[in-house]
């Protein structure tokens, strides 16, 4: 696993040398501040005025919500979709020695594929879920043995654990795929599962890397964060609370490094599978 590590230096590399990649996250970022604004704005007009009056109604507040959240989910993956078509098809650029560009062209080819390719993916892991919550609703709604629907919502909570590591991996180079191949959404996905298949050594290793790195580095900043928020909780003084905000940007900044270099990394490593190496078909 040791060879895997240069890769990852080079990504840090890479990632230093294209500032421009961290654009689209920050703009992607305050779209979707602006989309859930306007959405609690519209709920707000339509029904906050009832709540606040002490006129609550759950089934109206439960009808808003859908009415709400079903449009807000839609444009909230389309935005997503957008964005990381764009994003990737850049870091995609990068690795292959060419200058971080392609935002718009990413964006708006493979814009289709990243789209079903998120309700495909969270489609997967909703089934994984479905016996876990099945047996948490049971336990609230007070249906059957109590302790029982506990019991089973904790074991599936492990099953669940394990199986979403398993798919986390085998999807590991399926976004590579959209951008790479012009695969669409599913067949992206059976071309990850095939390709952890066929290398799963390789496939394990990159993800394992890549967890490893993103852990390490947040227990760096933790160092210099949790102190602060530490205190900020026992001294509610402006100075502490002033300095909890910029740890709090700084973390937040952090995140978004390492989520730019994994991305170049996840490419780097794609472009590293064996068969393509060698020139076959991966």
């Amino acid at each position: 696993m040791v060879e895997y590590f240069p890769e990852l230096w080079q990504s840090c590399k890479d990632a230093y040398k294209n500032p421009i990649l961290i654009v689209p996250f920050l703009v992607q970022g305050g779209l979707m501040i602006v989309l859930i604004a306007i959405l609690a704005v519209i709920g707000f007009l339509l029904y906050g005025t009832n709540a606040l009056t002490g006129s609550f109604d759950w089934a109206m507040a439960v009808a808003l919500g859908v009415i709400l959240g079903i449009p807000g989910l839609i444009l909230f993956l389309m935005l997503n979709a957008y964005f990381s078509a764009g994003i990737l098809n850049m870091a995609s650029n990068v690795t292959l020695g060419k200058r971080a560009t392609g935002f718009y062209t990413g964006g708006k080819e493979f814009f289709s594929n990243f789209f079903f390719y998120q309700i495909w993916t969270g489609l997967l892991f909703l089934l994984l879920a479905a016996p876990m919550i099945l047996f948490i609703i049971l336990a609230v709604g007070g249906v059957g043995v109590l302790a029982l629907n506990i019991v089973m919502a904790v074991l599936f909570g492990f099953v669940l654990v394990g199986l979403g590591i398993v798919l986390a991996v085998a999807l590991f180079f399926a976004q590579p795929l959209i951008v790479r191949k012009n695969a669409s959404g599913w067949d992206a996905i059976k071309g990850s599962f095939q390709l952890m298949r066929k290398h799963a050594g390789h496939v394990w290793a990159s993800w394992g890397i890549t967890l490893l790195f993103g852990i390490m580095v947040g227990m760096g900043v933790a160092v210099f964060t949790v102190p602060i928020a530490i205190a900020a909780e026992v001294s509610q003084s402006p100075a502490i609370l002033i300095l909890q905000g910029f740890a709090s940007l700084v973390r937040g900044f952090v995140q978004l490094v390492v989520s730019i270099i994994a991305i170049i990394y996840m490419f780097r490593m794609y472009n590293a599978i064996p068969s393509l190496k060698k020139g076959k078909k991966a």
